[in-house]
């Protein structure tokens, strides 16, 4: 069978670099069905491996199989320093981290897709995400919020918020400025006393701010 139509020798995959392609005369029990588009690898440990290119294009290999053991390796070694792996804390941590590097996680597109990065300092030291998060707050009732949600988790950026502070602070939250102050329009609605969906539609309709906050509401008529 002929070589592959994409060559990938000298290209690398996470911590595999490809050395050469191997025919299938190197090969042995080589058949015609068989995929004959194996390359050797040498993993950044210094061992080599043989595998597709599907294997490799496709993220299904990341190493020889020293990653999976120095993550399994990580995760005891944390559990025993820091005894707090089966914590809320801990899994907020974890969350956090597949969002914004795990490609198959369902939020990474609003997050890691978007750019989102974790500082060094929490990365990979959840010793330090844990003591800022009691140093500022933390309950088990708050969530986690980035102050500017184009920022990164970082100590200046971050937040324990209730949901409805982070709901507030969303992307597509609607925020007004009214009297020289900018707040959500929901927050707004609390503090004047009004209505939101009569606010929200004059707001989409036209009308000034200050019109849709003064005006008052028509008042529903009593049945006699």
């Amino acid at each position: 069978m002929n070589r592959p139509k994409e060559d990938l020798t000298g290209r690398e995959f996470d911590r595999l670099k490809v050395i050469r392609y191997i025919p299938a005369s190197e090969r042995e029990g080589y058949g015609k069905k068989k995929d004959s588009r194996v390359w050797l690898c040498e993993c950044s440990c210094g061992n080599t491996v043989r595998l597709r290119t599907q294997q490799l294009t496709h993220g299904k290999a990341r190493s020889c199989g020293c990653y999976c053991k120095d993550v399994f390796r990580k995760r005891i070694e944390e559990n025993r320093t820091h005894g707090k792996k089966n914590t809320r804390l801990y899994r907020i941590w974890g969350d956090m981290k597949d969002r914004c590097f795990n490609q198959s996680a369902k939020d990474y597109p609003r997050y890691g897709g978007k750019g989102v990065n974790i500082c060094e300092q929490w990365v990979n030291d959840f010793q330090s995400f844990y003591d800022w998060s009691i140093k500022n707050g933390y309950s088990d009732n708050l969530t986690l919020d980035r102050i500017d949600n184009n920022g990164n988790y970082e100590p200046d950026n971050c937040r324990w918020a209730t949901m409805k502070e982070q709901c507030r602070n969303r992307s597509n939250t609607l925020i007004i400025e009214y009297k020289g102050e900018k707040r959500p329009l929901s927050e707004w609605c609390e503090i004047l006393n009004i209505d939101y969906h009569s606010a929200h539609w004059r707001l989409k309709n036209g009308w000034s701010v200050q019109k849709a906050f003064e005006t008052p509401t028509r008042k529903m008529r009593k049945k006699e």
